[in-house]
């Protein structure tokens, strides 16, 4: 265990883009290990980071074979590429949309937790468009679990229609002494059942309260699933509940 700071606080370090030389592939002279001094798979290896944010801003086979390799050498710790969105810049490169979507891809089918973007105005001025085609859903935190344990899931949980939507209460969890509240994540979806392992059915995540309000348009069967998330991102087993609406009945 790291001492000095609460276990939750999540450690990070943005390292050059490459680690090291591959077998196959050369780090041409600019690499984290050999140049920088950045031993950072080893950190990962002796728990001492959370995350690695390699900054990872070039194309072809300085891209695609690093990053395969920092996730294969990631030790169960997070890995979040850094992508150059300001090269799509006439200055900085000109690239086309097209090569940030491939690597945004080939991050995702890497296994890695996730990406980032640089920076934050090139991201909303130049590269939005090629962002939201790839992230269309709101996203979770990646859990540390290789701290805590998982936590008790919420109970009682019952639903009903009020004006405009759906009111959703339930029972909370208690909170471990010591560490911060724990949050709570709600999902949806139409039908007899809600998969909470699909993003596209996660209403909402973080919520403080044991109460929620969907302000949704009207289905016949709609399934509902709340999960308690403790300080660590770490998630509990689901607790379910199912609204039915009947039609109208039509004069025939």
């Amino acid at each position: 265990m790291r001492k000095g700071f609460e276990p939750w606080v999540r450690v990070s370090c943005a390292t050059l883009g490459k680690y090291d030389h591959l077998t196959r592939y050369s780090s041409l002279g600019w690499d984290a290990y050999n140049v920088g001094f950045q031993e950072a798979q080893q950190w990962a290896r002796d728990g001492i980071v959370d995350m690695i944010l390699p900054m990872l801003y070039f194309n072809g086979n300085n891209f695609y074979p690093f990053v395969l390799d920092w996730q294969e050498n990631s030790y169960g710790r997070h890995i979040i590429p850094g992508i150059g969105a300001y090269r799509l810049l006439p200055e900085y490169g000109g690239w086309e949309p097209l090569e940030l979507i491939r690597q945004l891809c080939t991050s995702r089918s890497a296994g890695t937790s996730g990406t980032a973007m640089f920076r934050a105005d090139h991201l909303t001025s130049c590269a939005y468009d090629v962002y939201t085609t790839i992230y269309r859903t709101p996203s979770l935190v990646p859990p540390m679990s290789w701290f805590g344990t998982k936590p008790s899931a919420p109970t009682d949980l019952t639903v009903k229609s009020v004006t405009a939507g759906v009111e959703l209460c339930w029972s909370g969890v208690e909170q471990l002494q010591g560490e911060p509240a724990v949050r709570y994540n709600v999902y949806a979806s139409s039908g007899e059942d809600v998969d909470i392992r699909n993003p596209e059915n996660l209403l909402a995540c973080n919520v403080d309260a044991t109460t929620f309000v969907w302000y949704c348009s009207t289905h016949d069967t709609l399934s509902f699933a709340v999960t308690a998330v403790d300080a660590y991102g770490v998630e509990s087993e689901p607790v379910r509940a199912q609204l039915c609406r009947k039609r109208p009945k039509t004069k025939g």
